[in-house]
């Protein structure tokens, strides 16, 4: 897991453990957190491919 997930995961997982979040709000959050992480590859590849200036 890259920095971009790390810390939500952390966070729902502190907040569960301290019962302030459901348990289906918890597995909602998990796979928000994987699903963009997943995704940014791929989003990033294509931003560059359409303005490869922005990397200079």
């Amino acid at each position: 897991m890259n920095s971009r997930g790390a810390l939500e995961l952390a966070l729902a997982l502190v907040a569960f453990r301290s019962n302030l979040i459901t348990e289906s709000l918890y597995s909602s959050l998990i796979v928000m957190a994987l699903i963009t992480t997943l995704m940014f590859p791929f989003i990033i590849i294509q931003m560059l491919k359409r303005h490869p200036d922005i990397m200079n």
